[in-house]
């Protein structure tokens, strides 16, 4: 994960120039590292949501959704946290097991997902004139 965050920061870098583009690299990597997070916490988010789970926080980087009774609200997280959490309680002991460890893939899963979403969108489309400034 930490190459797919670092990539366009460097791109960035090098249109800018070495001085000019520090402030946009670490804002780049945090934003897409947040969003690499995003996606992996919506995996396990999607599961336990099918598996029935009691969902209590959705956190990801500085913001986080709570529960609070049958409302949510959105909260910032008083650190800058480079990770994310989807704590959740299961419905039916019974299921526990097998609807825990799907939770547990499906982050990678949705990792693996978007990635290849991305490289075949890469592939398909080689023309990147879009992307000059």
């Amino acid at each position: 994960m930490v190459t797919v965050a670092i990539l366009p920061a460097l791109l960035l870098g090098m249109l800018l120039g070495p001085w000019g583009a520090i402030p946009w690299l670490f804002g780049t990597f945090f934003l897409v590292w947040w969003f690499v997070i995003f996606i992996h916490e919506l995996g396990h988010l999607a599961v336990d949501w099918v598996a029935g789970f009691r969902i209590q926080i959705f956190a990801v980087g500085p913001v986080a959704i709570v529960r609070n009774g049958r409302s949510f609200r959105v909260m910032r997280v008083s650190s800058w946290a480079l990770s994310g959490c989807v704590p959740s309680t299961p419905s039916d002991p019974d299921k526990q097991r097998g609807w825990l460890a799907a939770s547990a893939a499906a982050g990678s899963l949705a990792n693996f997902v978007s990635g290849g979403l991305a490289w075949y969108a890469y592939v398909a489309y080689p023309d990147t004139s879009w992307l000059s400034l």
